[in-house]
């Protein structure tokens, strides 16, 4: 539902993303729906943990 009237998706990849269920979802239902979806690695940023 979230996706209605959106042209794209933007998902921010990381280490664990591809392990996330919603995140899968997410992508399956936009990949189906017809707005691009585009990924941006995030590489070596640190979290609230360091």
């Amino acid at each position: 539902m979230n996706l209605n009237g959106r042209t794209c998706l933007v998902v921010l990849i990381g280490s664990l993303t591809a392990r996330r269920k919603w995140v899968k979802y997410e992508i399956e239902q936009a990949w189906n729906a017809g707005p691009g979806v585009v990924g941006i690695y995030i590489h070596n940023l640190k979290d609230g943990k360091g």
